[in-house]
């Protein structure tokens, strides 16, 4: 029965890309669909949904309930915004994102202007996830960087020191622009010039670390990496470890050959002199310029007292990073549609606690609704505001009083609301409450979110509530 009724959603997609139908809600496909299915219930629908899009039949956008019918547009709009960057006239691949209309212009016209909009949203969204883009938000101008599409020369920059050299196979640009991002998520290493297919860092250890792609094509590449005099052995261990470990992960192989330079006159030693003094047993010489001693100990070599590789330490700042970019991104397309997460119920006397959670679930790529941010409340007349139809829950607040927002006869109506739509309500105890009030009937005390305790994490608790997730994900 299972398997006929997912053949039947199938044949359904199929048919509405026939018809031309490019972009739809979840919300109307599940009304089509069970006009055709006598199995069809919204939660079945929402796992044949995700069948689905595994088998790539769809794309769930982030925002809007919208599904694209035809998840290969994603890429070719992705592409688009990627060749846009290339016409940035300052040559740094800017794309910004309050102007994602101009790139599509003359592409699938069909589409309404603000599904367009958020269709280059969420192929921005797949370029940041992808590692093809990094995201800046300078002076409230959010924005992409496409580093392969920096266009702007190299600025002049101090002879390096010390130098590495990588080749690799693999898409050459795709894996540069992988290199530059996770850098500079890293926290380690901090952005400081991009040109064309070269980019520089400030190290947190000290010194100026380089990359220069040199001789890139479609399926091979090589990199050049190079240091200032303040770049010491611990900045060069971190960067290059960092960088060839992730360079394992998105090339199909990699080769590096360490170089050294004399930090006396910047005189490259030959790779011939090095093998050669290597295979006596020797791990320095004398520069053959001006006799500085020049050390042929490869950074990447473990010495006794070094510290132990933070490469994996640096990918999950550079994951935690990207996560906060894309909540960032998603919060940009929910406030478009108006696609509201979470209603926040609670007395006035605790408003600036609230905001303060309100702002905590923005950071989260959570939209919520908060009566002081919306400048009214969300039941007029009895009527519940449209825009909070699709909510996944709502959190009533207990706060410092130790009294529940219930106890407002409007408020109260509002639950009730709430309640007979099956809308989740979470209660949520903030501090300073001392004593939790008896709760009405339609709160249960088993889901309440304490954030006077610590443990488990009352944020990510309430999260985990929020989008229906089980509570033992948070352990």
């Amino acid at each position: 029965m299972e398997a006929r009724t997912f053949r039947q959603l199938q044949s359904l997609l199929a048919a509405e890309v026939q018809r031309g139908r490019v972009i739809d809600t979840e919300a109307r496909l599940f009304r089509t669909f069970a006009e055709h299915s006598q199995q069809a219930d919204r939660a079945s629908f929402q796992r044949w949904l995700i069948a689905a899009e595994l088998q790539l039949h769809l794309r769930r956008l982030d925002f809007g309930g919208l599904v694209l019918l035809r998840p290969d547009l994603l890429e070719q709009i992705a592409l688009r915004l990627v060749k846009s960057a290339t016409q940035d006239p300052e040559g740094g691949g800017c794309l910004p994102l309050r102007d994602l209309d101009r790139p599509l212009e003359g592409f699938l016209d069909a589409i309404e202007p603000r599904h367009r909009n958020l269709l280059g949203l969420s192929s921005a969204l797949h370029l940041l996830r992808e590692d093809r883009a990094l995201y800046l938000d300078d002076k409230g101008l959010p924005r992409l960087i496409v580093p392969d599409r920096v266009t702007r020369s190299a600025p002049d920059a101090p002879d390096p020191v010390g130098l590495s050299r990588v080749g690799f196979e693999g898409p050459a640009l795709r894996i540069f622009s992988a290199l530059v991002v996770r850098l500079s998520l890293s926290g380690v290493f901090t952005l400081r010039s991009l040109w064309r297919h070269g980019a520089s860092w400030d190290a947190s250890t000290g010194g100026l670390c380089q990359i220069a792609l040199r001789g890139g094509d479609l399926e091979s590449g090589a990199l050049r990496l190079s240091f200032d005099g303040a770049a010491g052995r611990q900045t060069r261990r971190y960067f290059e470890d960092a960088l060839m470990s992730h360079l394992h992960r998105v090339a199909r192989s990699a080769r590096r050959a360490c170089g050294f330079v004399c930090a006396g006159c910047q005189t490259p030693v030959a790779p011939l002199q090095v093998d050669r003094r290597l295979a006596r047993g020797f791990d320095a010489l004398s520069c053959c310029v001006c006799d500085t001693r020049v050390s042929l100990l490869d950074p990447l070599d473990p010495l006794p007292g070094d510290a132990p590789s933070i490469a994996s330490e640096l990918d999950r700042a550079a994951e935690g990073r990207k996560a906060r970019h894309i909540a960032a991104l998603k919060l940009m397309g929910k406030r478009q549609v108006g696609d509201y997460d979470v209603l926040l119920v609670h007395l006035p006397s605790d408003r600036p606690a609230v905001l303060k959670v309100g702002e905590w679930l923005e950071e989260q790529g959570l939209l919520p609704w908060i009566d002081a941010w919306q400048g009214r409340t969300p039941l007029q007349g009895g009527v519940l505001d449209p825009r909070l139809d699709t909510i996944k829950a709502a959190a009533v607040v207990i706060g410092k009083d130790s009294s529940g927002p219930w106890e407002d006869p409007a408020t109260d109506e509002l639950l009730q609301i709430l309640h007979q739509r099956r809308i989740p309500l979470i209660p949520v105890a903030l501090p300073p409450c001392e004593l939790l009030p008896y709760m009405p009937e339609f709160l249960d005390p088993e889901d309440l979110v304490d954030f006077r305790l610590q443990s488990p994490d009352p944020m990510l608790a309430l999260i985990a509530s929020v989008n229906g997730s089980p509570s033992d994900t948070l352990t």
